[in-house]
């Protein structure tokens, strides 16, 4: 368990996401449809039985480690959520699986791996779900992010905590961010016959880092491992942590369709 002495408290605004009460405090209160969260919560009717607790501020909860929540990365939530999305077809959809086998399914079909998700896919469909509804559905870390600071107003130190993960959602926030707004700007110039075919491709985010002085570059994942962008320039860190690769555990060249 997180301290929380080390948190900011969620910052109130004046009714940020439509919440009629305290966002941690007392019952539940009515909400509109802030973003693509709300709108799939209403739609999935996601609710959290075992807590009683409304969902956005369970999430509030298990995001700052609070009200005796342990303290989960941007990560860990779309992952709990998602799997709450998919969790609801299978339930429609008469799809029994062990909690096991479920998690290896989910881990398919959420991956980078395209075999698996292929596999998955056709699994899915035998049972009458659709692939493509589940993956519109789905929430990314950008969009988790966003309603977590912007609707709900949630703050969270950074600077505290030498074992949190912002840095690397901060990455993966730039990266899916870039992505979203490159595949808007293929769809467009594929309508157009700009670009044809265009919004058929493949998407790879790289972030470099270069050197000032003699322009040597390197992968921001490498960077941090080694611990230094330039050794001759921008100086070097020999200590480094043994998990330190952990920080930056997402492929910077991985490509998203």
């Amino acid at each position: 368990m997180s301290d929380d002495s080390n948190k900011t408290p969620v910052a109130r605004r004046s009714g940020p996401a439509g919440y009629s009460g305290d966002l941690l405090d007392g019952e539940p209160g009515n909400y509109k449809h802030c973003c693509k969260v709300g709108r799939m919560a209403d739609k999935y009717d996601l609710t959290t039985a075992v807590t009683g607790m409304d969902i956005h501020k369970e999430l509030l909860a298990k995001w700052l480690g609070i009200n005796e929540f342990p303290e989960t990365s941007v990560r860990g939530l779309v992952s709990w959520f998602n799997q709450k999305i998919m969790r609801t077809h299978y339930l429609d959809h008469g799809r029994k699986d062990t909690e096991k086998k479920f998690s290896v399914e989910y881990e398919a079909f959420a991956g980078n791996d395209e075999d698996r998700r292929l596999w998955i896919e056709e699994e899915l469909e035998q049972d009458g779900i659709d692939p493509d509804v589940l993956d519109d559905d789905f929430l990314s870390t950008a969009t988790m992010y966003r309603h977590l600071t912007n609707c709900l107003g949630a703050e969270k130190e950074t600077d505290s905590d030498p074992d949190s993960n912002w840095e690397r959602e901060n990455v993966d926030f730039v990266r899916e961010r870039a992505t979203s707004n490159i595949i808007d700007t293929l769809k467009s110039w594929d309508r157009k016959d700009v670009l044809p075919g265009g919004s058929d491709a493949k998407i790879s985010i790289a972030i470099d880092l270069t050197c000032p002085v003699c322009s040597t570059s390197v992968p921001i994942r490498q960077a941090r491992q080694r611990g230094y962008v330039c050794e001759d320039h921008l100086g070097s860190r020999a200590d480094l942590d043994d998990d330190s690769d952990d920080d930056l555990d997402t492929d910077p060249d991985a490509n998203v369709e």
